[in-house]
């Protein structure tokens, strides 16, 4: 009987137990790197960790409002304006974060150089199989 009961508590132990999502990997990951850059590492606490699309959202933006402002001029347009709308076209799209990559945002709790729990965030780049390429503090 105890040999039963036994082989149970191992089988729902290891069905119960199943592997980290990349995500989740991600997010630990960064979760490290935040720590080791704190005043006060042991006052960290995890608020959020989730995609966060706002600056690609805003290139993609600008791009569309550049090329609308070049399409009423376009007819009208010298070299000088059109190499101005070009410049100022390509250095919209090398804002944009590549489409093979994705941008999350990390907040949290903790302690600054005063003693005061603030709320700060980092922007966690990864690409798309969850592999951390940057972290930057907000």
């Amino acid at each position: 009987m105890k040999k039963i009961i036994l082989f149970v508590f191992t089988m729902f132990a290891i069905i119960s137990c199943e592997p980290k999502k990349p995500i989740e990997k991600l997010q630990e990951l960064a979760e490290k790197l935040v720590i080791t850059r704190l005043n006060d590492p042991s006052s960290y606490e995890f608020i959020s960790f989730q995609e966060d699309n706002y600056e690609r959202e805003i290139a993609e933006q600008r791009i569309v409002d550049i090329k609308a402002r070049f399409k009423k001029v376009e007819k009208t347009a010298n070299k000088e304006t059109i190499l101005k709308y070009n410049e100022e076209l390509a250095s919209a799209e090398n804002m944009k974060l590549p489409e093979n990559q994705m941008e999350f945002k990390i907040e949290y709790r903790a302690k600054n150089k005063f003693n005061a729990l603030i709320i700060g965030s980092s922007s966690v780049i990864s690409d798309e199989n969850y592999k951390l390429i940057s972290l930057t503090e907000n």
